[in-house]
Formats: C-alpha cells, sequence, structure tokens
C-alpha cells in the first residue's frame, strides 16, 4: 500500500514538473515571438520644466526633479493608409488629369518592380552555379622540354579532367519603400528621474525608478523624413534611496519654524514608496539615414500617495506623508533601427 502511495506522488510530482516547464516554454516562446517584432530601440534623455520653487519642498510634498533617461524599445503594432499626409492633401487639390497621371506612373513603377522582383525570385531558385571546365588532354599530358624526362617515352596522355567550381551568389531582394500613413507602436522600457533635491525647509535627495514603463504611439507621416506622433504611458514607479535630513530637534521641527543652520546634529530618515503613473506626449520623428531624432514634449501625472519611512517612530511633525513629482518634461531621443529578420 506504501509503494502504491509513494509511486502516485512520484507520478504526480512528475507530471506537475512537465506541465511548469511546458508552461514556461511556452511564456518564453511568447516573449521571443513579441521580441522578433521589436524594430527600433530609443534612447532618451529629458529635462523638467519648472515646477515647484527650486529646492523647496512644499508642504503638500510637491517637489522638483530635474531630469530623466532611460531606454525603450519599440514594437510595431500595425498601419495603414499610404503614401505622406503632404502628399495625400497635393493629391486632393490636384486636377483629374494629374490624377490620372500620377496613377499610371505608379502603376508604371510597381509593374517594374514586380518585374524584377520576379527575376531575383528566380535567381533564388538557383544559388549555386557550377561551372565545368575540359583543359586540352594534350595541353595537361604534354611534358615540360626544360626538364629531363623522368617517365617512359611511350607513356599515354593523361586523359581529360574536369575542374569544378562551386560559386556562391548573395541576392538581396528590394523592398518597395512605400510610405504608411499612420503607424501604431508599443514601447516597453526602463527608465529613472533623478535630481529630486529639496533644501527648504528640510534636506532630501532622492531618486524615482520607471519599470516598467508601457507606452502606445500614434504615428502620421507629414513627409518622408518627418513623422508627428501622440501617444500614452503607463508604469510602475517606485521611490529609491530617498533620504531626508533634520538638524537639531526634530520634534520641534514645522514649516513655519525652520531648524537652524548653525545646528551640527544630523537626523536621517529614509523613505520607500511605489505607485502607477500615467501621461501624454506630443512629438516629431526626424528620420536620418541610419538613425532617426525624436523631440518630445510630455506630461506626468507621479503622486506617491503614502511613504514608509524608516525608522518610524517618532516620525518629526513636519516630515511629509506624501511625495508628488507631477510636472512636465522636454525630452530628446535617439532612435536607431534593428535590423528585420529574413
Amino acid at each position: 500500500m506504501r509503494l502504491c502511495f509513494a509511486a502516485c506522488c512520484l507520478i504526480l510530482i512528475a507530471h506537475t514538473a512537465r506541465a511548469q516547464a511546458t508552461a514556461a516554454a511556452l511564456a518564453i516562446g511568447g516573449l521571443d515571438k513579441l521580441f522578433e517584432r521589436v524594430e527600433s530601440v530609443n534612447l532618451y534623455y529629458g529635462r523638467s520644466f519648472r515646477g515647484p520653487a527650486a529646492d523647496s519642498l512644499s508642504p503638500d510634498g510637491a517637489v522638483p526633479w530635474k531630469r530623466d533617461y532611460g531606454l525603450e524599445f519599440l514594437i510595431h503594432a500595425g498601419d495603414g493608409g499610404k503614401g505622406t499626409l503632404y502628399g495625400n492633401l497635393l493629391d486632393h487639390f490636384r486636377s483629374d488629369a494629374e490624377k490620372n497621371a500620377r496613377k499610371q506612373q505608379a502603376a508604371a513603377e510597381k509593374a517594374e518592380r514586380a518585374a524584377k522582383d520576379s527575376v531575383i525570385a528566380k535567381l533564388y531558385d538557383t544559388t549555386k552555379v557550377i561551372v565545368k571546365s575540359t583543359f586540352d588532354s594534350a595541353s595537361l599530358g604534354k611534358a615540360d622540354p626544360t626538364k629531363p624526362q623522368t617517365g617512359k617515352p611511350d607513356t599515354p596522355a593523361r586523359p581529360p579532367k574536369s575542374v569544378e567550381t562551386d560559386v556562391e551568389l548573395t541576392v538581396h531582394k528590394n523592398e518597395p519603400d512605400d510610405k504608411k500613413l499612420f503607424e501604431f507602436d508599443i514601447g516597453i522600457g526602463y527608465g529613472q528621474l533623478d535630481g529630486i533635491t529639496a533644501h527648504r525647509p528640510l534636506e532630501m535627495h532622492a531618486n524615482v525608478r520607471e519599470l516598467p514603463a508601457i507606452s502606445l504611439y500614434g504615428n502620421v507621416q507629414v513627409f518622408d523624413w518627418l513623422q508627428v506622433y501622440i501617444g500614452g504611458r503607463t508604469g510602475l514607479i517606485s521611490l529609491q534611496d530617498a533620504q531626508f535630513y533634520f538638524r537639531g530637534d526634530t520634534t520641534t521641527f514645522n514649516y513655519l519654524t525652520p531648524p537652524s543652520l548653525k545646528d551640527s546634529s544630523f537626523t536621517v530618515f529614509s523613505a520607500g514608496a511605489s505607485t502607477f503613473e500615467y501621461g501624454a506626449a506630443l512629438g516629431v520623428d526626424i528620420a536620418f539615414k541610419k538613425l532617426d531624432l525624436t523631440v518630445e514634449y510630455a506630461s506626468h501625472r507621479r503622486h506617491f500617495n503614502s511613504l514608509n519611512y524608516s525608522p518610524n517612530s517618532p516620525l518629526p511633525f513636519g516630515l511629509p506623508h506624501e511625495l508628488d513629482l507631477t510636472g512636465r518634461s522636454f525630452e530628446v531621443a535617439i532612435q536607431v533601427g534593428l535590423p528585420k529578420k529574413p
């Protein structure tokens, strides 16, 4: 009976481990398929607009920050339309004769591109060319008169030889550079806000980390080299390395009577918190040959409703119970495109 029970337990454990391994493989496979759609990587750096008074912590917990930076992977989600906004507007105001002429020109270019693609497809079918050359048997078997004869004089000539040479052809298909009027991208990344500093009425230093940050962008192709986009962002942010420094006796501190700078002793309190952020962005994307430059204006709400202090007792009366880093920023990013898999 005990042996049967032990065998059943082993079988159950084996099935559970197999199911967990299968689920992990499916999850990894799903992530691989997701990251196969990554088309570019963004490296961004931003500066905060003027918010609360510089180096000042207000009674409601509003504190200024200076800069943010991070990394973002852009995943292509979809597209629609053709051409550019400028070109479509020009087509709208063109006469019927001009429209017909442009349609005929576009059809001719499409037919020419299809003909080239068909030729390339035929070359794809044969990627190796075998060149066979037959040399003259007399020239191969003829002795060199400058060297002494070592063989018999009546040695028959060697038979013709066939030389095979493999030549590999690498053919790159020219993809059409048709622009899509609308594109939708998903951004997954992480970042950090630093320069969170205050000296009045108390001294504090902190950082905020974004991990993960998820964005959704909608792009409009205005010109061949210019896109305008609008997006929304949300993500989990956490307060990191937050330190509050007090001079002198913390029991008498408040915002109306700050501690004297003559006090040399410090009492340090650490704080941590986490919350969700959300915001919106408006920007332009300028395309160059190998990379893009984006300029963006963004506004985000980042509000920590409560703080977890250490040590948590006794706490001074003037210690803030919340922190608000809501504000606007101006960001510049370099977007590097990734090569597409064949």
